[in-house]
C-alpha cells in the first residue's frame, strides 16, 4: 500500500499519509522526520518561536524569518501598521504604502473660505476644522465656503441691515439713510432714518432773541427789550 502516492509503501514510509515524508526526502526542519531516518530535523538550527506567532527567528526552520521574535504582532505574515515606525511584516521596509503625513498636522482641504484649513486624521485625510455656516456680513470671512466673502445674502445682527454685503444702521448711516443706498448730501446727517440739515447756531449781527436754530442769542441790558432780535 502506498496511500500517499509518493513512491514508497507503508513498509518503509514512516508517514504514508504525507507525500512529503518518505525515505530520502529532504529534511525540512519542521519538527517532522521527513526522510524517515529516525531523527527529526537533523542538521537543522535550533528553531525558536518565542512569541508564539508561528514564525521562527532562524533561517532553515520552515518559515520565513521572524525579525522580532519577542513581538507577536511582528512577523512575515503581519499587516504593515502605518505611523508606528516598525517593520511589522519583516520585509525590510518601514511603513510601506502608507501616506506620508503626521496626524494632527495642518493641511489644506482644497475648499475655500474658512473650510480651506484642516488637519490630517489617522488615515491622512485632510479634515476641515470649521464647517460651512451662514454667511455673516462684515467679518471679512467666507463663512459658508462658497468662495464669496460677505455676499449680499449674508445675515446681520439685530438692528442692522444688509446693504450690499455690509451691515449698517439705517437710522444713522449717511450712505444708507432709511434704506439701502439712500445717501445724504455732504454735511447732512442721518437722524432716525432721515437726512436733515444740521443747524449751526450763529448770532452774527444779532443782539438778542432767536439764533435761527431754536436757540437764544442772549438778553438785553436793563431798561431795554428785545425786538426783532435787536435790543431797543
Amino acid at each position: 500500500v502506498d496511500a500517499d502516492n509518493d513512491g514508497f509503501d507503508e513498509s518503509v514510509d514512516c508517514d504514508d499519509s504525507n507525500p512529503f515524508v518518505f525515505p530520502g526526502a529532504e529534511e525540512l526542519c519542521d519538527g517532522i522526520d521527513n526522510n524517515c531516518d529516525g531523527v527529526v530535523d537533523e542538521g537543522c538550527p535550533d528553531c525558536t518561536d518565542a512569541d508564539n506567532d508561528g514564525f521562527f527567528a532562524q533561517e532553515g526552520c520552515g518559515t520565513p524569518v521572524d525579525c522580532d521574535d519577542e513581538n507577536p504582532l511582528v512577523n512575515p505574515g503581519a499587516d504593515e501598521i502605518c505611523f508606528d515606525s516598525i517593520d511589522n511584516n519583516c520585509d525590510g521596509v518601514i511603513d510601506e504604502n502608507c501616506l506620508t503625513c503626521t496626524p494632527g498636522d495642518a493641511c489644506a482641504t482644497g475648499g475655500v473660505g474658512v473650510c480651506s484649513q484642516g488637519v490630517f486624521d489617522s488615515s491622512c485625510t485632510c479634515v476641515s476644522l470649521v464647517g460651512p455656516s451662514p454667511e455673516v456680513c462684515g467679518n471679512g470671512l467666507d463663512d459658508d465656503c462658497d468662495g464669496i466673502v460677505d455676499e449680499e445674502s449674508c445675515s446681520c445682527s439685530a438692528g442692522l441691515t444688509n446693504c450690499n454685503g455690509d451691515c449698517v444702521d439705517l437710522s444713522t448711516d449717511t450712505a444708507h439713510c432709511g434704506s439701502c443706498n439712500a445717501q445724504c448730501a455732504a454735511g447732512v446727517a442721518c437722524t432716525l432714518g432721515s437726512c436733515a440739515v444740521t443747524c449751526v447756531p450763529s448770532c452774527s449781527g444779532l443782539q438778542c432773541g432767536d439764533d435761527g436754530c431754536g436757540g437764544s442769542c442772549g438778553s438785553c441790558a436793563s431798561g431795554m427789550v428785545c425786538n426783532n432780535n435787536f435790543c431797543v
